[in-house]
């Protein structure tokens, strides 16, 4: 039998068409390609397996930056050394995914049900400085200070230097001259505090004055002069940066993405929010915040662009009227932008605002509730790999058909 001669297919530029019916989908375009990586040029090249690097219990929300590679297995926070052994770096994240996000040595890092820092990618630290909980007792004793009503407060202070909001204000009201001492402190939360800052108004007065820091664990302080005051206390009411779906930094303040709302921080002040106003609010759950130059891509009940170089004053613009898969966002390397998955196709945007759907026109994606994104480069070849959980076709691929004559004789 006479050998069957080899047939020539491809190459196919257009690459993947599932919106076109089978018999219209053009002959450089492929109904789906299956283990393979479709080139620049429409050619394909078999997809390269897998090796196991590292064996682990149910692990997920793997991130790298750095200072190192992290994963979460059984909720511990373990490091991927060089050699590929694991280091338990933190435990207590119950909460999945979690969400990270590297800046100036430090990674900080939320599962949604408690914010953390890692110092160096090592050393668990707080995120912030919570308030006292408590005000210090004001009490007369001797010294040179004029009779009158005075306000006393007091402050947390880190081994970094990060201050604390106020405590509520103590009341001391004295007939004689005198000083004012300080007992009853609050106790820390932790040893990662390691003085308290004391500020006393002058008789009568309103603004209270840093008078003195005492180590944790002093059980009074006396002020007998105030003829030297110190700073003037900040009275702005902060919180702690929330437990959040999403963290990113963007021109020294960190966002803190929680549901529907995005908090951010003082500037240079990461471990501090303003809560009365240092927050916008969106019509639903925003699943991506990718800063870029420019600004910030959000994504909620649809998409957003956020140009400002200050939050408080911003100019919205809106891009597309859709939403994305949560977690599909990836920053590009040389500062080229960010991509992510949307419920439409992969997005491509720039540093600058502009934005690019590369799939909707010949490719219907499915969607999910929830996914993962990398962008794979190797061999010559960069791509944006993004996995859905349980994924949902998408109404608009095209479905089998049938072509048939029917003839009908007559009786």
């Amino acid at each position: 039998m006479a050998e069957k001669a080899t047939v020539a297919v491809g190459p196919w530029p257009k690459g993947i068409d599932n919106r076109s019916p089978d018999y219209a989908v053009a002959p450089d375009a492929l109904r789906n390609a299956v283990d393979v990586d479709l080139l620049q040029d429409g050619r394909l090249r078999r997809r390269q397996g897998y090796a196991r690097v590292v064996t682990a219990m149910d692990p997920h929300s793997l991130y790298t930056c750095p200072v190192g590679t992290f994963f979460v297995s059984q909720n511990t926070l373990y490091r991927l050394n060089s050699d590929d052994s694991t280091t338990a770096i933190l435990t207590g994240l119950a909460g999945r995914p979690v969400t990270y996000e590297y800046f100036n040595g430090d990674v900080y890092l939320s599962d949604g049900i408690v914010a953390k820092k890692l110092v160096d990618g090592t050393t668990e630290v707080l995120w912030g400085v919570p308030t006292p909980s408590s005000a210090p007792l004001l009490a007369a004793t001797s010294g040179s200070i004029a009779a009158g009503s005075f306000v006393g407060a007091v402050s947390f202070v880190t081994i970094s230097g990060e201050e604390s909001g106020l405590s509520t204000p103590a009341m001391l009201t004295t007939s004689a001259t005198g000083g004012v001492q300080f007992l009853a402190f609050p106790s820390p939360p932790n040893s990662a505090v390691v003085s308290i800052r004391l500020y006393l108004s002058t008789p009568g007065g309103s603004v209270l004055y840093h008078v003195g820091d005492i180590a944790v664990g002093t059980t009074s302080y006396t002020v007998s002069t105030l003829t030297d005051t110190g700073k003037e206390a900040d009275l702005t009411v902060y919180s702690m940066p929330p437990a959040s779906n999403i963290i990113r930094h963007k021109d020294g303040r960190m966002y803190c993405i929680v549901d529907d709302i995005v908090w951010f921080t003082e500037p240079f002040a990461l471990g501090r929010i303003k809560t009365a106003h240092s927050f916008w609010q969106f019509p639903a759950s925003v699943t991506i915040f990718e800063p870029v130059e420019a600004g910030v891509y959000i994504v909620a009940d649809k998409t957003y662009f956020y140009r400002f170089t200050d939050p408080n004053e911003v100019k919205v613009e809106n891009l597309f009227n859709y939403g994305a898969i949560p977690y599909t966002a990836i920053r590009l390397p040389h500062g080229e932008g960010v991509m992510w998955q949307s419920t439409r196709g992969a997005i491509m945007a720039d540093e600058g605002g502009k934005v690019k759907n590369i799939q909707e026109d010949r490719v219907a994606t499915g969607t999910a509730d929830a996914g993962a994104a990398i962008l794979r480069e190797q061999n010559g070849l960069r791509q944006f790999v993004a996995v859905l959980s349980d994924a949902r076709t998408s109404s608009l691929t095209a479905t089998d058909f049938m072509e048939a004559e029917i003839i009908r004789k007559g009786a």
